[in-house]
């Protein structure tokens, strides 16, 4: 198994730019946390540090796809720098102005331009792996490593955030999160060897959501992004609602690392069944679990159903990047992949927004139940979607303006 990702980090390059991609997006799961932690004790009403954590979320979700179109443009180092520096300035703006008691409107105003120029290295890490690597074998490994790797950032960087915030200061999480995020951006945008080239044109291939798979997978992952914003909400009640609310980060932890195992294994195999169907079977299988969660009795039963659901996670992650990568034309790939984000972003701030309501007015049986539904449809949209493939998935081209592709899989 550790050859197969020992030989994708050989290639010249890799590991210090798929590195620094890891370090650089922690803020995925610090910033969002640090804000609510900072909030909450600068103005000690939830309601506003929800709120203002939303309109990060969802800001930084719907602006990512035009972030992708500007970097296929532009090139990754010419769109990452300057975002960076913004991102950066609404951040330090957030804390100065929580911490001095600001007007609640000018935390919201903070959060505008904080959120959308969030760093989009998931997307450009993928991107600049395509590159390197082309269709075959190889990008399967990679795409795992990427998944893995993002399971463990969400592993991490919950915990290392609420233990600065609430051990030290409001504020040292946010900027231990701002810290990580500048140093990992600025060194993969400095990797320009490895960068794929810009062409300083608008793209003339098709938009990625004219491109019937990419809506497919686009439609499928807001399902998907339901599902963990459910669960995220409802493990909070239902760890609480058996004595242990302080357990959740532990069960948590546990879907992160069933998914960062299921991303591994799925890494070293030699796949002949080409993306289509790999990611329609790994849908299926996220729903069909996801009833264990939601039929969970107790404490006690809980990591193992949670751990079943979580391998299934980074499978279907990662044969919908393959499908990104396969679709999607050559020079809007930073653009398509962004759709993966995006919509799993849009989705999060859906469910948990319904999982708040259901627990308080039933029980978090019905808030996973929730998330339950929500892959019954992702798994029915994904079905659906088989009508959007070519009658062969394994040759000839996808679009008139792409080179003829093959399978990853058949490496």
């Amino acid at each position: 198994m550790l050859s197969q990702y020992r030989a994708v980090l050989s290639k010249p390059g890799a590991l210090v730019f798929s590195s620094a991609a890891w370090v650089g997006r922690l803020w995925l799961s610090m910033t969002n946390l640090g804000i609510l932690l900072l909030i909450t004790a600068t103005t000690h009403r939830y309601g506003i540090a929800g709120a203002v954590s939303a309109t990060y979320a969802v800001t930084g979700a719907l602006g990512q796809p035009y972030l992708g179109r500007l970097t296929d443009r532009f090139g990754q180092a010419r769109v990452l720098l300057p975002l960076v520096a913004v991102h950066a300035a609404g951040v330090i703006s957030l804390l100065l102005l929580a911490n001095g008691h600001a007007p609640h409107w000018t935390l919201f105003a903070a959060a505008l331009p904080t959120g959308l120029c969030c760093p989009p290295l998931g997307s450009q890490v993928r991107t600049r792996w395509a590159h390197l690597l082309g269709s075959g074998r190889q990008l399967d490994t990679a795409y795992a490593l990427e998944s893995v790797l993002d399971e463990l950032l969400f592993v991490l960087g919950p915990a290392l955030v609420t233990v600065l915030s609430t051990q030290i200061n409001p504020a040292t999480g946010l900027l231990t999160a701002l810290a990580f995020t500048v140093a990992g951006t600025v060194t993969f945008a400095l990797q320009r060897h490895t960068e794929p080239k810009s062409t300083n044109q608008a793209a003339v291939g098709a938009q990625p959501l004219t491109v019937p798979a990419i809506r497919v997978v686009a439609l499928t992952y807001i399902m998907v992004g339901v599902l963990f914003g459910t669960t995220d909400v409802t493990m909070v009640g239902f760890a609480t609602q058996h004595g242990g609310r302080g357990y959740t980060g532990v069960l948590l932890g546990i879907f992160a690392a069933g998914s960062a195992l299921g991303g591994l294994a799925y890494g070293s195999r030699r796949w002949k069944l080409p993306p289509e169907r790999r990611f329609t079977i790994a849908v299926g299988s996220l729903a069909f679990f996801s009833v264990g969660v939601a039929l969970a009795p107790n404490l006690a039963t809980m990591p193992f159903v949670g751990a079943l659901e979580g391998m299934s996670v980074a499978p279907a992650i990662i044969s919908s990047s393959l499908m990104i990568e396969k679709y999607c034309p050559p020079d809007r790939r930073n653009e398509g992949f962004s759709y993966i984000g995006s919509s799993l972003g849009i989705g999060f701030a859906l469910g948990s927004a319904i999982a708040g309501r259901v627990i308080d007015q039933h029980s978090t049986h019905v808030g996973f139940a929730i998330g339950t539904c929500a892959m019954v449809v992702a798994f029915l949209v994904a079905l659906r979607g088989r009508r959007a493939y070519p009658k062969s998935t394994l040759t000839g081209p996808v679009h008139d303006d792409l080179l003829p592709l093959t399978v990853a899989a058949e490496g």
